[in-house]
């Protein structure tokens, strides 16, 4: 996924270069979007009679949205600094502890989510290889707000036969702020689109920083956002 991202935004610097906005525009952007997420280094372990497996994090969906002021310092290029929030974080896949062809209690969990709850501020350099399309890159502090580990968990036993009994499904819902940084820096880099004041646009996200206290994982994230100009000095 991350190839084709950058395949696509090499692609567009060989589009020619023409004139965007006005020099001394300055525009505000409210914005909503898609967040795809996902936490390197987060995979969960347990261990099993015989062998050890574990179950990889994957990529999560979330919603992003804000709003970003750009003023257009050279006919090519702007600068914009925007506020924004973000669930990102990660899933993983419905697994349980089970030893097959073994009796005993177990556990088995579904619908494991941690969701990462961010005020971020983008700051990008923002240059227009032609009308309407531009390419971006800067720097992003991001502020934890909340972190919050949810999955369903049944117990069942298994007895001699391989016959089982499942207990009620239970839903736990845990606060994990404390395992996380409170902040995180990360490098944007994206490209956008802009048609009749509408603007689509894609990042992705390079962090710089690890994510949780007591492991050397990363965020990993794409965003994809619709937003509106508005222009306020021309």
């Amino acid at each position: 996924m991350k190839r084709f991202f950058f395949l696509y935004l090499f692609a567009a610097a060989f589009m020619a270069v023409s004139a965007q906005s006005k020099v001394g525009t300055l525009s505000v952007m409210p914005k909503v979007g898609l967040c795809l997420a996902n936490i390197s280094n987060s995979d969960i372990s347990y261990d099993l009679t015989t062998d050890k497996a574990s179950v990889d994090a994957k990529y999560r969906a979330g919603f992003t949205g804000g709003a970003e002021f750009e003023y257009q310092f050279l006919s090519q290029c702007s600068l914009s600094l925007g506020a924004l929030y973000a669930l990102q974080g990660c899933r993983y896949k419905d697994f349980s502890n089970e030893v097959r062809g073994q009796a005993g209690s177990y556990s088995g969990y579904s619908n494991m989510a941690i969701g990462l709850h961010y005020f971020q501020i983008p700051l990008l350099v923002n240059v227009y290889l032609s009308k309407g399309l531009a390419v971006k890159a800067g720097i992003q502090p991001s502020f934890l707000l909340g972190a919050r580990a949810k999955y369903d968990i049944t117990d069942f036993v298994v007895a001699a036969d391989g016959g089982a009994v499942y207990e009620p499904t239970r839903h736990v819902s845990s606060d994990i702020k404390g395992n996380f940084c409170s902040t995180d820096v990360s490098v944007p880099i994206g490209i956008s689109y802009e048609y009749s004041n509408v603007i689509m646009e894609a990042r992705y996200h390079l962090s710089l920083s690890k994510v949780e206290k007591q492991i050397n994982s990363k965020n990993r994230w794409f965003t994809f956002n619709v937003g509106y100009r508005l222009n306020l000095l021309k």
